[in-house]
């Protein structure tokens, strides 16, 4: 009797989008510093595999965010402190003084690891009570002020979703 079994996996249907980072900003926080990538599910398959791989950077620490956008499809969150009240002040690792939004409280759906490699892969569930439009994923490159280039590939099994760059 055999110890183990090799079952075929479908290849479920992917799109990926390039975005960069110019100048990284400090974790968990919705600058121009970090891209944004708008996820519009046109099906109820709640299923989705993320995947991020970064390169250009030597040693990077990367996460993402995945988060509610309220059905504001083709808007990225606000970025410009002015358009929010929960802002703070932030010391970057590069140094350097850096005012920001933090992502907004209760719409944050996942957050990825937080890892020090070239990529991380995300799992996620979209919640069946409330299914948005719009979802945006937010990636993050660690140390802040780094530049990089994201690769960030969607699938899922029914291929009814479009991804975007918002910024």
């Amino acid at each position: 009797e055999p110890k183990f079994s090799l079952e075929v996996l479908p290849l479920w249907p992917r799109r990926s989008v390039t975005c960069e980072w110019k100048d990284s900003a400090p974790y968990q926080r919705l600058t121009a510093g970090n891209p944004q990538i708008e996820l519009c599910p046109h099906d109820a398959d709640p299923y989705f595999i993320i995947h991020m791989e970064v390169h250009g950077v030597a040693d990077p620490l990367i996460s993402f965010s995945v988060v509610a956008n309220d059905d504001k499809m083709g808007t990225a969150l606000p970025c410009d402190v002015s358009d929010i009240t929960n802002t703070t002040a932030d010391e970057g690792s590069a140094g350097f003084n850096l005012t920001s939004a933090k992502l907004p409280e209760g719409r944050t759906l996942a957050k990825s690891a937080y890892i020090r490699h070239t990529c991380v892969t995300l799992e996620l569930r979209l919640p069946k009570e409330v299914r948005l439009k719009s979802y945006v994923i937010v990636p993050y490159l660690q140390p802040a002020g780094t530049r990089g280039t994201c690769v960030l590939t969607v699938s899922n099994k029914s291929g009814g979703f479009a991804v975007r760059n918002l910024l």
